[in-house]
Formats: structure tokens, C-alpha cells, sequence
């Protein structure tokens, strides 16, 4: 199939989103370099900056037609913006900085892709990306076992491309879920979803991540809960009770049970020392409880305030292992008041989204929000740029569906308006 003139700058926009998300799942392909050493090399240097300064471009470039409707996404804008002058009481003002231009710049690129792109063109494209880790990560696996497989903390569990286990496996668990939605929204690649599919999952119990585990088996129960939600209301309400009471017997059962739970997976009922930590980070909180610490401006090793955390519980984790502890860490209650609340709106519009969209894509942003809200109980991932891929895709996701709405809306009014003229028009000439 030839490729028209005209069509290749789209083309080579979409290569370089796919190539960026790619890169903004924190994958730098330690292929040569051990992970500190490649992370200070100047070629990731130089395809980091070609990154933000692409993105920055395409963002300019199409200012008036995307990023001048992001007044809607107030919650996610007011959030990044806080993240930059929250330079103003961090301790590490220069770290701020960096890490705060960058989350805004992240952010406006997710916006510019929700406005430029229909859902299904997003999920091809997210697809892409996680697809091509996944089968990367296969390759480190099999090939290179010495960089894909974990031989000193967590032996024998795969990482892929990834510097742990648990970040393969969460990704993986997205990829796995993306892959899902894709092959009901296009039936003809069905074969390639599955493969994906299969891959993903396949990842996950290589990786051990008992997290992601528990995040694919959660959403593949609760896919079809979220179809019954574009049933009559008068069947909604007695299924969804029925559901409840299921739901709050398991969580019963579970509590009684826990430690047998525990031990089944090859957990503590500590969950791996995490409870001593949150303790630790809640007490740290207090501290600085309404604007927090700065962003980025706590999990700096033993030259932050980390060193603190680090040397209570007696091992070294780069961050909360909780997103919204960290969230509350770095931006305080303002910033965690912000997420929530632009969370609770974005699960509403993401319900009404599905109600008013017939097709499989329709489930997307609401499986989405459901994954990022289980993933970020024992992990971090709401603002983290270790990982910003799923700030992408979220306020990507977001954007999409408040413009959607937003659209429906006026195309509704409208048509309101032009019944009650010519209703109007009727009465007159009677």
C-alpha cells in the first residue's frame, strides 16, 4: 500500500508518540550500560531532550486546537501547576524545578494527544508501545537473563527491560487489560490481541508481581459489572446490590483469613515490610502535612529527607510503595484534595462515557481509572516520573472523554435550541 506525500508528516508524529510513551514507561534498554551508568550517559541525555523538545513543538504547534481547551481538566492542570511552584518551599529547589517543567510538559502532551486523537487512534497507540516492552522484555528474558532476570533481590523473578520486578509486572498488567479492550474494539486483530494478551499475562507470572496479579483478575471480574452499568437503572440497582453483598462477604472472608492469604501467596501479612513503611511516611507527613515537601523533593536517597524513612525501616525504597501517600509527601493534602476530587469527576464523566458509547472502546477510561486507583495502593504511580506513562495515559485519557462529553453536550443544546425555534415558529403561524 503506497503512502501519499501529504500523510507522512501524521505518520512520523505518530512513530515519535509511540517512541515517547514507549520511552515514558521508564524503559532505557540497558542493554550496553548497567542502569546508573546508562541513566548518565549523554546518548539518554540526548534522546530525552529530542523528546521533550519534540513534544514541546507538537504541543505549540497545535496550541489553539488542543491545549486552549485544557481549561476543562482543571484538577489535572491545577495538580501540575503545583507541582512546579511548589519550588517555592521545597528544600531542593533546583530538583523541583526540573522535575515540575517536566510533569507540566508530560501533562499538556497528554492533553494534546486526548484532543488530537479518537479513542480507538489512543488505543493503537498505547497498544504499540506497551506492546513492543512486552516483546522487548520477552527478548531480555530469554537472551539476556543476565540484565532480564533479577539475580540478586528477588531471584529468579523476571524485570524485562525494567530495573524491578514490580515495574514489569504492573506494566505488564496494563498491557495485558489494553490488550483486552483492543481485540473487542477491533475484531479483526483478535489474533494479535491474544497474542498480546497472552504475553502480557505471561510477563506478569514470570515477574511474581503479586500486585499485578491481583489488579488483571480484579478487572476481568469487574469488566462485566461495568457493561451492566449501560443496562435500565431499574436492573442496575438490584444487580449492583447483589454485587455489594457478594463483594462484602469476600472482603469478610478475606480479613478472616488474611494471614492463611498471605502466606498462599508467599506474602507476609506485613505485605513485605510496607506497613512499617507507611507508618514511617505517615509520621513524616505530619510534618509538613498541607503543601508537602516539594515534588520530587523527598525520595533523594540519603541526601533527602528519604534518609530518614530509609534508616527507620531498615531497607532502601525509592518511594512510598503507596501513590497517594507520596502524593500527599511531595504536594501535600492541597495536592492530594486535587487528585481525589478531580478522580471522583473523572470516574463520573468516565461512567457516562460508557453509558453514551456503545462500543467496546466505550470501557476504556473507566477501566483505566479503576487500574490506576488499585495499582496505587501498593505502588506509585499517580505522579511519578519514574514511570510517567501512566500520568500519559491518564490525562490522555481524561481529556478525551471531557471533550467528548463536553461535545455531546453542545451538539445536545443545539438541538434543543432548533426544536423550541421552530416549536416556537409553529405556534406564531398557527
Amino acid at each position: 500500500m503506497r503512502v501519499k506525500v501529504k500523510e507522512i508528516p501524521s505518520i512520523l508524529e505518530k512513530i515519535f508518540i509511540v517512541a515517547a510513551i514507549f520511552f515514558y514507561t521508564r524503559s532505557p534498554l540497558p542493554l550496553v550500560w548497567s542502569t546508573e551508568e546508562f541513566w548518565q550517559a549523554p546518548v539518554l541525555n540526548f534522546i530525552w531532550s529530542s523528546i521533550y523538545g519534540i513534544t514541546v513543538f507538537l504541543i505549540l504547534f497545535h496550541w489553539r486546537k488542543s491545549i486552549a481547551k485544557a481549561r476543562k481538566d482543571i484538577f489535572i492542570l491545577l495538580l501540575a501547576g503545583l507541582g512546579l511552584i511548589s519550588v517555592f518551599w521545597s528544600d531542593y529547589a533546583a530538583v523541583t524545578f526540573s522535575r515540575g517543567l517536566t510533569l507540566l510538559i508530560i501533562t499538556l502532551f497528554g492533553i494534546y494527544l486526548g484532543s488530537r486523537y479518537e479513542l480507538k487512534e489512543l488505543l493503537c497507540l498505547f497498544a504499540w508501545a506497551l506492546g513492543i516492552a512486552a516483546a522487548i522484555s520477552l527478548i531480555y528474558g530469554l537472551l539476556l537473563p543476565q540484565t532480564g532476570i533479577d539475580s540478586e533481590f528477588h531471584v529468579g523473578a523476571w524485570k524485562g527491560i525494567y530495573g524491578h520486578k514490580n515495574h514489569l509486572g504492573r506494566m505488564m498488567a496494563l498491557c495485558a487489560i489494553l490488550f483486552l479492550l483492543f481485540g473487542q474494539t477491533f475484531t479483526k486483530y483478535r489474533r494479535v490481541s491474544l497474542i498480546g494478551f497472552t504475553l502480557s499475562v505471561l510477563l506478569v507470572l514470570l515477574s511474581t508481581s503479586t500486585t499485578a496479579l491481583v489488579v488483571i483478575l480484579t478487572l476481568l471480574v469487574l469488566q462485566p459489572l461495568f457493561k451492566a452499568l449501560r443496562l435500565h437503572l431499574l436492573i442496575i440497582i438490584p444487580f449492583f446490590i447483589f454485587t455489594l453483598i457478594i463483594a462484602g462477604g469476600a472482603l469478610a472472608w478475606f480479613v478472616s483469613n488474611a494471614e492463611t492469604v498471605f502466606t498462599t501467596l508467599g506474602k507476609d501479612i506485613t505485605l513485605t515490610g510496607r506497613t512499617q513503611l507507611w507508618e514511617t511516611v505517615f509520621s513524616m507527613i505530619q510534618e509538613r502535612s498541607l503543601l508537602g515537601y516539594g515534588y520530587g523533593a523527598f525520595w533523594l536517597g540519603y541526601d533527602g529527607p528519604s534518609a530518614q524513612v530509609w534508616l527507620t525501616v531498615n531497607w532502601d525504597p525509592p518511594h512510598a510503595h503507596n501513590g497517594y501517600l507520596d502524593t500527599w509527601l511531595e504536594l501535600g493534602l492541597l495536592g492530594l484534595l486535587l487528585f481525589v476530587l478531580g478522580y471522583i469527576r473523572n470516574i463520573k464523566m468516565a461512567v457516562q462515557f460508557l453509558r453514551s458509547t456503545p462500543t467496546s472502546e466505550g470501557l476504556w477510561p473507566l477501566v483505566f481509572l479503576t487500574f490506576m486507583i488499585l495499582v496505587n495502593i501498593s505502588e506509585s504511580c499517580i505522579l511519578s516520573l519514574n514511570g510517567s506513562a501512566y500520568w500519559l495515559i491518564y490525562t490522555a485519557t481524561v481529556h478525551y472523554v471531557h471533550n467528548r462529553i463536553y461535545q455531546r453536550g453542545q451538539s445536545q443544546d443545539r438541538r434543543d435550541t432548533g426544536s423550541g425555534v421552530l416549536k416556537t415558529g409553529t405556534c406564531k403561524s398557527a
